[in-house]
């Protein structure tokens, strides 16, 4: 129907095998010779091998076509090779108009006698100066038994030249199939055998060419070269394809009125070609990538490196932002929360000598009478002196207690320089930091009973190893809750944490050890030697 819109005097690229159009590429030309020599010396098979849409019985029918005009040539094609060596017997007398032998023999003695009956039959073609083809197109669908009984017809023969010519044409399946052990006395009778390859760029624009010019146009003038560089990119030099995406270029260029086919026009056709079986291919290899990454990020998670990349990640201002608002979202447990912090600040606002923080225990009764497990003060003096036995010793502690409280009062009069300074822990904790405490108080039991200064050295390592690697110190917690921050100490510095860490993880262990924000310790040798003693 775009005959005339382009000036063409028949169909350019329909995709029938018409020798008219055949062209010649490299390949092509070295199967043509092949079987120009195979034919004239008679050798009996020939094999025409290539992919699909690659031009096997194109060039086939271009060289028989040739040949029947230089010679006395017959031939007998067979598109249906799914046939058994008895019908192929019966096909061969039915094209060359032979009678069968009249018999009532078996199955196999049958097709010996119709064997024996064509024998006669092609040296009498022979005699009269004929040469008998038979093209056998997909061959690779050929049963295995009818390909191993094809030697029978191999063996009809004078003694000088081959009774029958075979062309076997078919895909790479067949070299496959050749290749099998009950073949392997066909295979060595192969004489000829051809491979045909794809176009390359140059030889796709040369195949366009020929085929626009053997259908009445004298220039390529209706591709553009970029359209050009499409097909090849498309097609991949292979004839079938090309003709299939031109002719529909073709077409959508004659809907669209234009005279020329640019590259947008291939590539609209080419998607067109394709449907919807491109895109499973796509969301495959997105599909793939995400799987591919994810299993990065699961092996660096769980890798040496894993307690590094988690607070890297904690500390990216999109996560602190989120943790920020999840932390601020008012919920039913917000009241319940302000006020157990309520608590915890009232509770560390008491702390013993230690720097523990005060928590109400169990009274005990001395002779009958409660005491508070509180400093004496004036008011407890009260209870001193009534006539218990207790009532010396108590005196004793009351004056020793005084007097370390006056020396305690002598020294916060004295200037001292800030607690923190050039200390690893800061003096306040940002916004982040209360987000993480916050969470290790929920989630450890211990850490409300801490001091502010061991509090804070727990929340610098969990900004290193996230809240759930600072709960894998199993062995550190259970020390904590014993109060032996000797062993606690001890087991931060033999993990693997300090080892990524060093001297930082160092100073947080020497402060977990002392409860002092400096800690005691200068150095590792010295904080190491004294968790050894």
């Amino acid at each position: 129907m775009y005959l005339q819109h382009y000036g063409f005097t028949k169909d350019p690229f329909h995709i029938t095998p018409d020798p008219r159009f055949f062209y010649l590429s490299p390949s092509h030309k070295e199967a043509y010779a092949s079987m120009i020599y195979g034919l004239k010396k008679r050798k009996g098979f020939i094999a025409v091998i290539g992919e699909v849409g690659l031009g096997k019985t194109t060039v086939v029918r271009s060289f028989l076509q040739q040949q029947s005009n230089q010679s006395h040539l017959k031939t007998i094609f067979l598109f249906n090779p799914n046939v058994s060596f008895l019908g192929l017997v019966r096909h061969l007398y039915k094209e060359l108009e032979i009678e069968p032998p009249r018999t009532k023999k078996l199955k196999s003695d049958l097709t010996s006698e119709l064997v024996k009956h064509l024998h006669q039959a092609l040296i009498e073609e022979y005699s009269r100066g004929y040469i008998l083809v038979l093209v056998i197109d997909e061959a690779q669908n050929m049963p295995v038994e009818t390909l191993e009984n094809l030697r029978m017809l191999s063996n009809l023969e004078t003694t000088q030249d081959k009774l029958l010519q075979i062309f076997l044409v078919g895909q790479p399946e067949l070299e496959r199939k050749l290749n099998q052990p009950e073949l392997r006395q066909l295979k060595q009778r192969l004489a000829i055998r051809c491979t045909l390859k794809p176009l390359n760029k140059r030889e796709t624009v040369q195949y366009i060419e020929h085929r626009l010019k053997m259908a009445g146009l004298k220039e390529q003038t209706v591709f553009r070269r970029g359209a050009l560089r499409r097909i090849y990119g498309y097609t991949k030099g292979n004839p079938r394809t090309i003709n299939i995406l031109c002719d529909n270029a073709l077409v959508n260029g004659f809907g669209y009125g234009v005279s020329r086919i640019g590259p947008g026009i291939i590539r609209e056709v080419n998607r067109d070609m394709l449907g919807a079986a491109s895109r499973p291919g796509k969301l495959f290899w997105s599909a793939a990538i995400v799987a591919a990454l994810l299993l990065v990020m699961v092996g660096l998670w769980y890798s040496p490196y894993g307690d590094s990349i988690k607070s890297g990640l904690l500390q990216l201002p999109f996560i602190s932002s989120m943790r920020n608002s999840m932390a601020t979202t008012p919920d039913a447990s917000e009241t319940v929360r302000a006020e157990e912090r309520k608590k915890y600040r009232q509770a560390i606002q008491r702390t013993g000598p230690e720097g523990i923080p005060y928590l109400p225990e169990k009274t005990e009764y001395i002779s009958g009478r409660r005491a508070l497990n509180v400093p004496l003060t004036s008011n407890s003096s009260k209870l001193i002196g009534r006539g218990d036995a207790f009532g010396l010793s108590a005196s004793l502690s009351w004056k020793r207690q005084t007097n370390s409280s006056q020396t305690r009062d002598k020294e916060s009069q004295q200037p001292r320089p800030p607690l923190y300074r050039d200390s690893v822990l800061p003096a306040q904790l940002d916004p982040n930091e209360k987000v993480i405490q916050e969470e290790l108080m929920d989630r450890i039991e211990v850490f409300r009973t801490l001091s502010p200064v061991r509090q804070k050295a727990l929340v610098a390592m969990a900004k290193q190893t996230s809240i759930q690697g600072l709960m894998g110190f199993k062995r550190m917690l259970a020390a904590l809750e014993n109060r032996d921050f000797q062993e606690a100490a001890r087991e931060m510095l033999h993990s693997r944490w300090a080892r990524l860490a060093g001297p930082y993880a160092t100073k947080l262990a020497a402060i977990m050890h002392s409860g002092q924000p400096h800690g005691q310790y200068g150095t590792e040798q010295n904080l190491t030697g004294s968790l050894s003693d």
